[in-house]
């Protein structure tokens, strides 16, 4: 299918259908560079193409280039003020600017269009943790676990993290527990769920087990946790053989 639309391109190279389709297959094969010029020839001959601002807005985001985003994207919104792609999206630039208050005006924007996307109360879990309100937070997370049919690891991650802030490391665990269960492939669950064992169980040997699991799965993830880890347990180990005790 590429290789029809580079004929057809190669054939016109005016014809906007042409041009959006490759900027569209270029950005599903993450392959951005094409993408970007491809974006950019088609907003050259329409700049009003909604499809091509969208994929231009995508690279901004991707880019980090929050205002130039939101600038395309009250655009869009002052064409169609209830389009969900753009209330989301600007509830995440203004995340990515830390306008945390507005980023909450969007997103809740987004929910009234919405109310089963899960990955509206995902990103208000998000935005209250990072404004330190953590039952808000938890609760946002909570819903996101309703509505998520998917992977959901995120979402308990995030449970997680409110509940150590509000110092439950018990149902803390849980959450870590249950976020491994469905993606068992993140260090940061790992690494949250030994140090918050480390902190909560008196049995040292549950951390220094869970500690060991992180260090054989993901040495070469994180400088800074591999140090702190292997230190850990150093000291665990230490702290064992002193009692009498054996880990291996």
């Amino acid at each position: 299918m590429l290789t029809h639309f580079l004929s057809a391109y190669e054939i016109d190279t005016t014809h906007i259908k042409s041009v959006y389709q490759l900027a569209k297959r270029f950005s599903v094969l993450r392959k951005r560079d094409s993408s970007r010029i491809f974006t950019d020839k088609g907003l050259a001959l329409n700049p009003l193409h909604l499809n091509l601002n969208k994929l231009k807005i995508n690279s901004l985001f991707r880019n980090k280039k929050y205002l130039k985003s939101i600038e395309r994207l009250r655009w869009l919104d002052s064409l169609d003020p209830n389009e969900l792609y753009t209330q989301k999206m600007l509830g995440r630039s203004y995340f990515g600017l830390d306008s945390l208050d507005l980023a909450v005006v969007y997103f809740k924007k987004a929910q009234e269009i919405d109310r089963d996307d899960f990955t509206i109360p995902l990103n208000l879990g998000h935005i209250y943790a990072a404004k330190k309100e953590h039952n808000r937070a938890s609760m946002h997370y909570i819903r996101a676990l309703r509505t998520c049919k998917k992977d959901r690891s995120e979402a308990y991650y995030g449970s997680g993290m409110q509940y150590v802030a509000l110092e439950q490391p018990k149902i803390a665990i849980a959450m870590f527990k249950k976020a491994l269960i469905e993606n068992g492939g993140k260090y940061q669950i790992h690494y949250q769920l030994a140090l918050t064992s480390d902190s909560y169980y008196k049995d040292k040997k549950i951390a220094y087990e869970l500690y060991d699991t992180y260090l054989m799965r993901f040495d070469d993830k994180d400088e800074d946790l591999t140090k702190f880890v292997s230190a850990r347990m150093e000291a665990i180990k230490t702290s064992l053989f002193m009692s009498g005790a054996e880990v291996k």
